[in-house]
């Protein structure tokens, strides 16, 4: 059963069509810590951090699908959002429990952060700040939704930075990886060679219902025998980038399936208050920031802000005019 997790990127969408077409569910990006724009056409009326479709068709999503869930894109640059009058990781958490509260929340919905910001926006971060600042904008988010968030992260970018996380705290979260194996067509194939279905899981065919096979199936990162992230707590995989759904504009759309059966998914559902987090530790090292934040050219901001432009209007054949505007936009905020 498929699903999606879309944005504003994707455009207008049908959400009627979208569910008739297979889809079980959507997981719907809320807010940002960097900036986003206020319309589908790329206009920045003022420095806006929530997704303009999420505003549009949350309502929607709860009528049509089987659940739904919200996510927060956490930024976790600190010191360079301040330069540039952004909010910080953890005041990012409050404007994503403000927004996805003030939508309406259910107790069947799903909260999930994102973690995956681009190495070149953190690299004056150690590994273990990085870890830190995670965990923090984690724990608030329980703390204020009282419940825990699914965490997605791509297996690239954990691999990258978990050897200094603190691994007993992510033990105990649900994961959401993504990792794109070989496909064809954009579509698994569960009864070929390589793929079958077990118990409404998905195995590779030469598996063995143990935990190493488990760990190399999810790609979960490990230090020595001991994985950084709990095998039976990987719910979901995204396994596409590039796939097709009617109602979605023609784009290309991630699918992610179910790892671990929903009727399972029990931890992300807690009830009562939870506990305040403690601080973390402060870094033994200190945090330099190059050129105050200020970046000379190359900017990173405007370099990956553009690339991503360039890939979207390859994939939704955006007009010359339409990438100028956005490109000159982007230019413009970073």
């Amino acid at each position: 059963m498929t699903i999606v997790d879309l944005s504003y990127h994707k455009g207008e969408m049908d959400v009627p069509a979208i569910a008739a077409s297979g889809v079980v569910a959507n997981i719907h990006k809320a807010t940002d810590g960097f900036f986003m724009p206020t319309d589908y056409y790329g206009n920045y009326s003022y420095p806006n951090h929530v997704d303009i479709s999420f505003l549009q068709f949350w309502r929607q999503f709860r009528e049509y699908f089987k659940w739904r869930g919200a996510y927060h894109f956490l930024r976790v640059d600190d010191e360079v959002a301040k330069v540039r009058s952004r909010p910080t990781s953890l005041e990012q958490i409050d404007l994503f429990y403000d927004v996805v509260t003030s939508k309406g929340l259910y107790p069947e919905d799903y909260i999930v952060v994102d973690i995956e910001q681009v190495f070149s926006e953190i690299d004056y971060l150690s590994a273990r700040q990085i870890g830190d600042r995670v965990k923090a904008a984690v724990y608030k988010t329980e703390q204020l939704f009282k419940r825990k968030p699914i965490l997605y992260t791509g297996a690239w970018w954990w691999e990258h930075y978990h050897h200094e996380f603190d691994k007993q705290f992510f033990w105990e979260y649900p994961f959401w990886i993504s990792h794109y194996w070989p496909i064809e067509n954009n579509e698994l194939y569960f009864t070929g060679s390589v793929y079958y279905l077990k118990y409404n899981r998905v195995f590779p065919r030469e598996w063995r219902d143990n935990i190493n096979d488990r760990i190399a199936y999810a790609r979960v990162p490990a230090i020595g025998e001991f994985p950084t992230i709990n095998p039976d707590m990987v719910w979901l995989w995204q396994y596409s980038s590039s796939g097709r759904v009617p109602g979605t504009n023609n784009t290309s759309i991630d699918l992610n399936i179910e790892v671990i059966p929903e009727r399972e998914w029990v931890a992300a559902r807690g009830e009562g208050a939870v506990e305040p987090p403690d601080p973390p530790e402060p870094p033994e090292e200190p945090i330099v920031i190059p050129s105050d934040g200020i970046f000379t050219s190359p900017n990173p901001f405007t370099v990956q802000a553009v690339g991503s432009l360039k890939v979207h209007a390859l994939s939704d054949n955006w007009s010359a005019e339409k990438l100028e505007y956005m490109i000159d936009a982007a230019q413009k905020l970073t």
